[in-house]
C-alpha cells in the first residue's frame, strides 16, 4: 500500500499525461493544428456562400439557398478525415464559383 502522499502525486502524474491530448474540460480531444487551419478554411467558405446569397433576387430563393448550404455544412459537420474535409472543402469552393456565375447571369 502507498503512503497517501504518494498517491496524490500517482494521480497528478496520471492527469497530467492524460490532459496533454485531452481538453478535460470540454471532454473533447484537442484540435490539431491542420485541424484548426482547415476548420478556418471551411467556416470561410460558409460565410462566402452567404455572402453570395445575398445578391439572390428573391427573398424565398435566398432563404432556400441559405438553408441548402447550411443543411450541407451540418451534413458533413463531424467529419474529422482529414483528405475528406479537404475534398468537401474544393467541392463547396466549385460551388461557390457556380453560384457566384449563376447570379451573374441572371442580373
Amino acid at each position: 500500500r502507498r503512503p497517501r502522499g504518494e498517491a496524490i502525486w500517482w494521480l497528478a502524474g496520471r492527469l497530467q499525461k492524460r490532459s496533454a491530448c485531452f481538453n478535460m474540460a470540454a471532454r473533447k480531444p484537442y484540435m490539431t493544428f491542420k485541424q484548426f487551419l482547415l476548420r478556418q478554411q471551411a467556416i470561410s467558405l460558409y460565410r462566402d456562400l452567404l455572402r453570395a446569397s445575398r445578391d439572390v433576387s428573391g427573398a424565398q430563393e435566398r432563404k432556400e439557398m441559405r438553408a441548402w448550404f447550411r443543411a450541407e455544412f451540418e451534413r458533413w459537420r463531424h467529419t474529422t478525415d482529414e483528405t475528406t474535409v479537404r475534398t468537401l472543402l474544393a467541392q463547396g469552393r466549385a460551388t461557390l464559383s457556380e453560384v457566384r456565375t449563376a447570379i451573374e447571369m441572371t442580373k
